[in-house]
This record gives structure tokens, sequence and C-alpha cells, in this order.
């Protein structure tokens, strides 16, 4: 009798030590809350992802009810909690989060099931107070339910800053180089394709 104990204490202590590794090293993820088109969701152990690849690593995609898939742009953040937007286009209704190597298709992890709302057009904005700046290199800063930016800068017509700029739970920042000169300088917000222009600003670099 006591051999058996014992040999059942070890099994009971082999299970526990088991749940314990695949808590603390298996990719998890899960729907925290859902407001319209915003997603909020907590995820862990995720392995690292990389957008400009091959290879792409981890990626996250929504699946709906037909299989159908739509991959969602992210950053890891510390707190292991993150938002995002999906692009117009998303389909409707009842979606999950699914986690995936990219580049094998193996999936990792899924979420719950959850209700997406309607999406809106894409839109884009830029805080103001970002447009008058002492430094010759500014930041600028924004707003958008895109996934990513164009942001130009153009100096009497003639540019001096294009890049693409990410949306990460729901804000955007580009930060100008190289120094600019003081001066006015008009900001144009595009979709990342640079086809779609959101909105413009004037930028007043005052550096010396």
């Amino acid at each position: 009798m006591k051999k058996l104990l014992i040999i059942f204490a070890v099994i009971i202590l082999g299970l526990g030590l088991y749940g314990a590794y695949w808590y603390f090293t298996q990719p998890r993820i899960s729907v925290e809350s859902v407001n319209g088109q915003s997603i909020t969701f907590k995820y862990a152990n995720l392995p690292p992802g990389n957008m400009s690849g091959p290879p792409y690593g981890t990626r996250i995609a929504l699946i709906d009810t037909n299989g159908g898939f739509f991959a969602v742009q992210w950053k890891p953040t510390r707190s292991g909690v993150a938002t995002v937007t999906p692009l117009p286009g998303t389909p409707l209704g009842t979606l999950f989060l699914r986690v995936l190597n990219y580049d094998t298709g193996k999936i990792l992890a899924e979420s719950g099931t959850f209700e997406l709302g309607a999406a809106g057009p894409p839109t884009a904005s830029i805080d103001q107070e970002t447009l008058t700046s002492s430094s010759a290199t500014p930041t600028i800063t924004g707003t958008s339910n895109s996934f990513n930016l164009g942001v130009i800068v153009e100096s009497s017509g003639r540019r001096v800053y294009a890049e693409e700029a990410d949306v990460v739970n729901g804000r955007w920042s580009a930060t100008l180089t190289p120094p600019l000169t003081p001066g006015t300088y008009t900001v144009k917000i595009y979709d990342s394709e640079m086809n779609q222009i959101f909105t413009t600003g004037t930028l007043l670099v005052t550096a010396n």
C-alpha cells in the first residue's frame, strides 16, 4: 500500500510539473474585450515574428467561420496585452484569433470566438501639438484605424521625408530624418500604398 501511495504521489508531482512547464512555455492567446472594431487580446509565450521576412515566424490572424484567413498586424507589449483594429474588408460576425508559424503553417494557439462589429472606412489624424517643433528631427504623432500609413513631408513641393508608419493600438508616430532646416513643411498622411490621402497638416520647425 505504501509503495502504491509513493507511486501515486510521484505521478501527481509529475503531472503538476508538466502543467507548470506547459503554462510557462506554451503559446497562449485570449480575447479580453471587443468594442466595435477594436479587439483587445492577452497573450503569452509567443515566438518572435519578422515583419520584413522571410522567414516571417509568428503571425496572428483572424479566422472566420468559413476558415477565411485575415492577417492582424501587431507589436509585442510589456504587459502582454495588445489592441488591434482589423482593416476594412475583414468580415463581420463570429471570428477567433489564431497564432501560427507563417512559414510552416503550424497552429500554435487559438482564442475563443467573439463577435466583430461593423467596420468604418480607414481614417487617420495628426496630433496638432506635434506640428510645431523646436527640434530639427521632430516626431509627429496621430491616430488611425488602419494597420499602417504612409507619411510624406514636403517643402515647396519637394519631398524631404517619405516613410511607412506602423499603427499600434490605434496610434502612429514618425520621427523625421535627416534633420530639417527651420521653416514650414506640408505633412501628408496616406494609406500604406500611398494611394489614398487621409489628412494633411502644416509643420513648423523652429530649430536653429
